[in-house]
């Protein structure tokens, strides 16, 4: 399976699991593309954003 159609996969079944609005696509999709792609570890500003999908090791600044 391609990288994008797994984070296609995987950002259609969060938005689900996680009964996710229209204000979390894109950091929703964004997540799916990391997480597909093999990141694992995050530096952000803003841990809650990713933190509800349970697979990101987050580091805050």
């Amino acid at each position: 399976m391609a990288t994008s159609d797994l984070a296609l996969e995987l950002w259609l079944r969060w938005m689900d699991e996680f009964q996710l609005g229209r204000k979390r696509i894109l950091d929703t999709q964004y997540a799916a593309l990391l997480h597909a792609s093999g990141v694992r570890c995050l530096l952000t500003n803003n841990a809650e954003d990713f933190r509800v999908f349970g697979v990101f090791e987050l580091v805050l600044l």
